[in-house]
């Protein structure tokens, strides 16, 4: 079947429930660095903008001896829990599985690390969707 068009989703926030792993993440990096943890309030605008924006805010909440460990530790929180806690929003596979089998090619616009997409389209089965 040939495509009849292509569909660019956003991973984050579009297909994939990015604060099931960015808010515990933040949350348990600051308290176990002895600081307060932020509210899920504060940490839910920073989702979806660029990587950068969650170092600056992080650092502005930390000593400036804790700020960089504080932010790696927040990545390799997230990205180890990806595939434990991370959620795709419901109905997203059977969407996309309506569009395929319609003749719609799936594609990604994301401004997520690349190991953090892998980790993503994997531990939620989106690779099959997309066309690379």
């Amino acid at each position: 079947m040939s495509a009849i068009g292509r569909l660019i989703f956003d991973l984050n926030g579009a297909l994939f429930r990015t604060e099931s792993v960015t808010v515990p993440s933040v949350q348990s990096s600051f308290t176990d660095y002895g600081l307060p943890a932020p509210s899920r309030d504060s940490i839910l605008p920073l989702i979806g903008t660029p990587l950068d924006n969650l170092r600056s805010w992080a650092h502005e909440r930390s000593p400036e001896e804790l700020a960089a460990g504080l932010f790696a530790e927040i990545e390799r929180r997230e990205l180890g829990l990806i595939a434990t806690y991370g959620h795709s929003y419901v109905g997203v596979q059977d969407i996309l599985t309506g569009l395929r089998s319609v003749g719609y090619q799936i594609a990604l616009c994301t401004n997520g690390p690349t190991e953090y997409v892998r980790r993503v389209v994997e531990s939620q089965n989106l690779i099959r969707f997309l066309n690379t």
